[in-house]
């Protein structure tokens, strides 16, 4: 982390001195603002779950969460990944330019982690954080 800057607002976010960055934040479910428990949310935005069969959600929820998937997944070569982390389950979406994690713990209906990660060492990067929170 030599030549790295750490900036504290809206979550954490690290700077490294090659361009790259990591930021990582809590997504609280009073934030989300859709009727939905915030730990099957990041599977529904990935499309690893159909949004039509959540009950409570108004069109418009569901065209948010398809334009959120559409950003998300702006590259021809994302794909999608889901493993086992030691506390719980991660999904994610890998692109060559950025990778968007989701971390989410079985007991906690109140939050889940988000991990953005982009630049030109994004790949080492997204590699190193996986291999750490992979069971």
């Amino acid at each position: 982390m030599q030549g790295a800057t750490v900036v504290t607002a809206a979550g954490l976010s690290v700077m490294f001195s090659d361009g790259s960055s990591l930021w990582v934040n809590s997504l609280l479910s009073n934030e989300l603002g859709l009727d939905l428990d915030i730990r099957d949310y990041p599977a529904y935005l990935l499309g690893l779950r159909n949004l039509e069969q959540v009950g409570g959600l108004s069109d418009a929820d569901i065209e948010e969460m398809e334009a959120a998937r559409k950003l998300l997944f702006s590259d021809d070569s994302s794909r999608i990944v889901q493993f086992d982390t030691a506390q719980g389950q991660a999904y994610g979406v890998l692109s060559p330019g950025e990778t968007f994690l989701f971390l989410v713990l079985p007991e906690n209906d109140r939050a889940i982690t988000e991990i953005y990660i982009a630049g030109p060492g994004v790949r080492a990067l997204s590699e190193s954080v996986i291999e750490g929170v992979r069971k």
